[in-house]
């Protein structure tokens, strides 16, 4: 890129700044009425690339013949003069953008007489600001200090300001100046207002008086950093003498010659009037828009007013950067489609993509929302900021009633606003009909709470109403003789509509707080729940304190506990031998090979187990139970086996047997039925079981059947109980 202007731009720039200097003096002073505008004065040029052309977007004020801001006009057009690359219509608004002021602050040790001074200085230049402005608060001496970073809570800015202490150390002035202006082009968002003012003696030294320069940048590379073609940053100076030494305002005027200002502090001067100068500015700022055809490189660029009295102004000038060639394409029919409707509940609103052909000769969009009833227009949006090709457009509810039948009309306007034809000379518009069908609320009540101990579990049975969206729950408990929160839960996938929470750890009343949340993690629904829990009677656990608490006691405690377990070991083991072929099988069972379990050998009760692969209840999957007694039943209340959560096992679902060395399953006539392997039981049936046989209790909830092989020699007696019978095809 270049780092001069051919002649032929140059002359163009001195051209244009001759008309804006050239006001015909004097005409201020003799006004009665109103200033008119006189001129323009371009801030800031930024530029982004829109498709198949330049945007640029210019800042700018109206100012009188004497150079004065005039902050209201009536502008009726605006035109953009590229050198290089032509005339173009520009869109004029008003910026209605926040300004963003970056106030440095030098506490080096030269400052230490005026801080005070400083301080309310830099108060004051806030209480000049226009509402909304956003601040960020620096100090600076050899090393750069963020106080606060950009806000508008005027608050916390002045509290920045107040908490300001001078140290010792030298100043690098020059490098915290450039430090700023680069980080305001990072941190103020594009096209927004920026500025910075500079609280100093205006010292660039390392060691205190010596003069021996601290910063590495230069005072040209500031000013080229602060006035660069596409993002121009202001510097404000208040020029302090400190220490009994007057301030370096040669310096600070080399600093802010380009688009700033500088001013001298004393302790007498009320510098408001200077301040309020500055942010009339900032606060009467213009924007006109333009999309432009233009080589690639640094252009000048004049922009034109035309008031509403027909009068045309002296035009601004000012440069941009274009980053490629942007060439003026052939006339080409405009055309617009709708693509992509559709309907967020979340948000309750709608949201379209309009597709355009052509977009270059599209300035703005008119969207208008139609009720087909009554044949009226309920909402109307204009679009600006055109990004090309395709336009997101947001529709909000606000003015539809439920169930009613509506049309979007979606019409593409030229760069002044008017309508496109067709090419049958008909006005170009895009419709989409729809339906306004807002979700209905999502509620949902405890209707029911039990107690699990086998699983720890609190177990609540909701009952959920729209509940479609629903996809996790979370909450806590409360305690509420104390009111603090005894537990929390979640977020977990929701199952079927039970709530899993922990087991209170102690009798009392409770609280629960229950979130039902959506895919994206919003809560969409919540209740709460009181209830009592009372745990149950445990006398061996009154047994273990008492046997704590007195010595002898315990060791006569664990004497009789020892001979018990040895006893019931004996009597288990006699019985077990005795009566193990003896259970009472259904009749009508599947016959097997007899006595063969996993690896061949015979099996008996105490050898088998089943284990829970999977069922609505999370704290049930993979516990294993072993069959130690038959017949061994599996159901949700009273069971050998009480597998809770599931509502489609009964409460006696299945019951295991076992007779001459084999394990069979029988359906206890249940409301979902039995799937043994994928195939349904006959109730009241029995079918032998395998090693690894699935067992299915409804949909929810599967089992498998595992065998462990008794020790060559311990087979059972052959019992005489009949033969089963086989479970019928």
């Amino acid at each position: 890129m270049p780092d001069l202007l051919p002649a032929r731009k140059l002359l163009f720039w001195l051209l244009a700044g001759l008309l804006l200097l050239g006001f015909p003096p004097g005409r201020a002073a003799a006004q009665t009425s109103p200033p008119t505008p006189a001129g323009v004065k371009i801030s800031q040029i930024d530029t982004s690339d829109d498709t198949d052309t330049l945007l640029l977007d210019i800042s700018f004020t109206l100012r009188d013949a004497d150079g004065q801001i005039i902050p209201n006009g009536r502008i009726l057009a605006a035109q953009v003069t590229v050198e290089d690359g032509g005339t173009f219509d520009a869109r004029v608004a008003r910026a209605n953008k926040p300004a963003y002021i970056a106030l440095l602050l030098d506490i080096s040790g030269s400052m230490a007489d005026v801080a005070e001074q400083m301080r309310a200085t830099a108060v004051q230049a806030v209480a000049t600001a226009p509402a909304g402005t956003f601040f960020s608060v620096v100090t600076f001496d050899q090393e750069i200090t963020l106080l606060q970073p950009f806000t508008n809570d005027t608050t916390q800015v002045l509290n920045a300001i107040n908490s300001v202490q001078i140290g010792n150390g030298g100043t690098c002035l020059i490098d915290v100046t450039y430090t700023a202006v680069q980080s305001m082009e990072q941190v103020a968002p594009n096209g927004a207002e920026r500025a910075i003012f500079l609280f100093t003696d205006g010292r660039d030294e390392l060691t205190r008086g010596l003069g021996d320069t601290c910063s590495q940048n230069s005072v040209q590379q500031l000013v080229t950093q602060a006035n660069r073609p596409s993002t121009s940053v202001p510097i404000h100076a208040v020029a302090f003498s400190g220490s009994g030494s007057p301030a370096n305002e040669e310096a600070l005027q080399v600093i802010t010659s380009a688009n700033g200002s500088l001013a001298q502090a004393n302790e007498s001067a009320d510098l408001t009037p200077h301040f309020s100068s500055i942010m009339a500015a900032l606060n009467s700022q213009w924007q006109a828009r333009a999309n432009v055809y233009t080589p690639e490189g640094i252009h000048a660029v004049a922009l034109f007013i035309t008031l509403e009295d027909g009068t045309v102004i002296a035009p601004g000038s000012g440069l941009f950067v274009a980053d490629r060639t942007y060439t003026t394409p052939q006339e080409e029919q405009v055309a617009v489609t709708v693509t992509n409707f559709k309907y967020d509940p979340l948000a309750d609103q709608y949201n379209l993509e309009v597709s355009l052909v052509n977009p270059g000769r599209v300035g703005q969009l008119r969207v208008e929302v139609w009720d087909q009833e009554s044949n009226l227009q309920v909402d109307r949006l204009i679009y600006n900021n055109l990004p090309g090709k395709k336009q997101t457009i947001l529709i909000n509810t606000n003015a539809l009633e439920a169930r009613g039948i509506y049309t979007i009309r979606v019409y593409p306007l030229d760069r002044l606003g008017s309508e496109l034809p067709t090419l049958t000379g008909s006005v170009l518009v895009a419709d989409h009909p729809f339906q306004y069908l807002p979700p209905q609320p999502v509620t949902f009540r405890v209707e029911a709470v039990r107690f699990d101990q086998e699983t720890q579990s609190t177990v609540l049975d909701l009952s959920i109403v729209n509940g479609e969206r629903i996809t996790s729950f979370d909450g806590r408990v409360i305690n509420r003789s104390d009111n603090t929160e005894s537990s929390n839960f979640g977020p977990y996938t929701r199952v079927g509509d039970l709530v899993f929470l922990p087991l209170p750890d102690q009798a009392g009343e409770y609280q629960t707080i229950i979130n039902g949340r959506d895919s994206s993690g919003t809560v969409v629904a919540s209740t709460t729940y009181d209830y009592v829990y009372t745990p149950p009677d445990n006398i061996w656990q009154r047994a273990l304190t008492a046997l704590q608490q007195n010595p002898l006691l315990s060791i006569l405690g664990s004497t009789l506990l020892l001979t018990t377990i040895v006893l019931e070991a004996v009597i288990l083991l006699f019985f077990f031998r005795k009566f193990a072929a003896q259970a009472a099988t259904p009749a009508g069972t599947t016959t097997a090979t007899a006595g063969q379990g996993a690896a061949g050998g015979p099996m008996r009760p105490g050898s088998a187990r089943l284990r829970i692969e999977r069922t609505l209840n999370p704290n049930f999957t993979g516990h294993e139970s072993e069959i130690m007694t038959v017949p061994f039943t599996v159901g949700r209340e009273s069971a050998d086996l009480t597998i809770t959560g599931d509502r489609q096992i009964s409460r006696e679902h299945i019951a295991i047997t076992y007779h001459n060395n084999v394990f069979y399953v029988t359906d206890q006539r249940s409301s979902n039925g039995t799937f043994v392997n994928g195939q349904q039981l006959t109730p009241n049936v029995a079918l032998a079981l395998a090693p690894g046989t699935l067992i299915n209790l409804g949909q929810n909830t599967q089992l498998v059947f595992m065998t462990v092989p008794l020790p060559a020699g311990d087979e059972p007696a052959a019992e005489g109980a009949p033969e089963p019978a086989a479970q019928p095809a």
